[in-house]
């Protein structure tokens, strides 16, 4: 089976779904090459039945992690100069706060490592790009996967093509022994401040915000000013009122209480 080759309409008759679901299911896969006749993408029976496995049904997920790996683990594995450069800065990317999805669609130019940041694209319209601080151990490996490329995709196999969450996991799976999202610390382990939205902020986290540094004294109080929109007043320990701030103001929260939920 593993020289055999086959089709999504091929598989869509083999495992009696829609062609439309066999070819979500191939999206991760990389194709061989196309049926010289119908013109159609050819992919490994064997590849194509892995992917197929890791979908058994609406609702589950079997490559998502139930907790995070211990950060001891991680960063061993993150610096073991035997695995190859492009995964470790994944999963140093994601110890930095990064989704595993937003670090595979970076750009080379996305990084700018005098700023030690990447900046994330929103598929929304007119949503703003999200910053991320990167750690030392992240920008470093960026550089090395970035390889002395200018632009394109930063995360490429050795064939220089873009990694595939499929790819991603595989490899994860096969180094460490877990799913790729085991890489995802929880907020009060990352390696780097943890953006989230000022509505979302919780007392004990030490916020940044331009030259704006505090503790957060108690949870946000939700308010509304004469327009209707959405404002938060942030109570920072050792002054002496509140701080207004936009409810979907982005800040980075430099450390978190350990009861803090993932």
């Amino acid at each position: 089976m593993a020289d055999e080759l086959t089709t999504a309409q091929d598989c869509a008759a083999r495992w009696q779904v829609s062609e439309s679901y066999a070819r979500r299911v191939l999206a991760p896969v990389d194709p061989v090459d196309r049926d010289p006749a119908t013109g159609a993408m050819r992919y490994r029976l064997d590849d194509a039945e892995a992917a197929h496995t890791r979908q058994p049904g609406r609702g589950r997920r079997l490559d998502l992690a139930t907790d995070p790996m211990n950060r001891d683990d991680a960063r061993r594995l993150t610096e073991d100069e035997s695995l190859p450069a492009t995964h470790r800065a994944l999963w140093a990317l994601m110890q930095s706060g990064m989704r595993v999805g937003d670090a595979l669609s970076l750009d080379v130019r996305d990084v700018d490592l005098n700023e030690k940041t990447a900046i994330v694209e929103v598929p929304v319209k007119e949503a703003e790009p999200k910053t991320f601080p990167l750690s030392d151990r992240a920008l470093k490996l960026v550089r090395q996967a970035a390889g002395g490329r200018s632009a394109g995709p930063l995360l490429v196999d050795d064939r220089g093509r873009p990694v595939s969450r499929y790819s991603a996991n595989k490899f994860a799976q096969a180094a460490a022994g877990v799913s790729i999202h085991a890489f995802k610390p929880r907020p009060h382990t990352m390696e780097s401040p943890w953006q989230v939205q000022a509505k979302d902020l919780q007392a004990g986290d030490t916020v940044r915000l331009g030259d704006l540094s505090g503790v957060v004294d108690a949870p946000p109080v939700h308010v509304a000013d004469p327009s209707g929109a959405a404002k938060v007043e942030v109570t920072f320990r050792g002054t002496t009122g509140p701080v207004t701030w936009d409810a979907d103001l982005r800040v980075s929260i430099a450390a978190r209480r350990e009861t803090a939920e993932s």
